[in-house]
């Protein structure tokens, strides 16, 4: 069996396993503030409610992606389907899973599967994937991790080609624009260094 195809078997076992744990939660219906936040939500009803999320101080908190999310769902499940919503959290859910493992790869931890497995299954997601309007949870952790995969990749691709030299980066860079003062400064943080990997993902 080739290594392709084992992690075509590993990723499959990983993403069935995962969503077979939240199997209950995809039953399950509205609980806690999901009316406030969801089907009694009149920016969720409203035609003009991705304006208002996005662009107004009108929604309960300013969470304009995840509030999109479910602006859009609701018109597909409405009041009388909770379960459509939550076959979307635990998607997510499992997606995040699938994407850590490859992050872990991609940083050769070792045991990067086992991990990932643990994560996705660990009662500790109970609450961000079977309660609705925690959204942000999954849908966050998807893309943050997506992201860093894409960069964790084209990171490779340069070095594969020399491209990028690593010798003299440090991890913490300070920009000053020139025009403006000493007391105009920022202060950023950058995981741009093959080298440090293992002490950047300790921190």
């Amino acid at each position: 069996m080739s290594i392709r195809q084992q992690s075509i078997i590993k990723g499959l076992v990983l993403v069935l396993v995962t969503a077979a744990v939240y199997l209950p939660a995809m039953m399950s219906g509205f609980i806690w503030d999901d009316d406030t936040f969801l089907y009694q939500n009149p920016l969720i009803h409203a035609p003009d409610g991705l304006y208002k999320f996005w662009f107004t101080t009108q929604p309960p908190d300013y969470f304009p992606l995840t509030s999109t999310t479910l602006w859009l769902e609701w018109r597909l499940w409405g009041n009388n389907y909770p379960q459509g919503y939550h076959v979307v959290n635990v998607l997510l859910h499992t997606l995040g899973t699938f994407l850590l493992w490859r992050v872990l790869v991609r940083l050769r931890i070792p045991g990067a599967w086992l991990a990932a497995l643990v994560f996705g299954i660990h009662p500790v997601n109970v609450e961000s994937v079977a309660w609705i309007t925690q959204r942000k949870n999954t849908l966050s952790m998807a893309l943050a991790l997506g992201a860093f995969l894409l960069y964790l990749r084209d990171d490779a691709l340069k070095r594969d080609e020399g491209q990028q030299n690593t010798n003299h980066h440090s991890p913490f860079t300070v920009h000053r624009s020139p025009s403006t003062t000493s007391s105009h400064c920022s202060f950023s943080f950058s995981p741009c260094f093959p080298k440090h990997r293992w002490l950047l993902f300790r921190l």
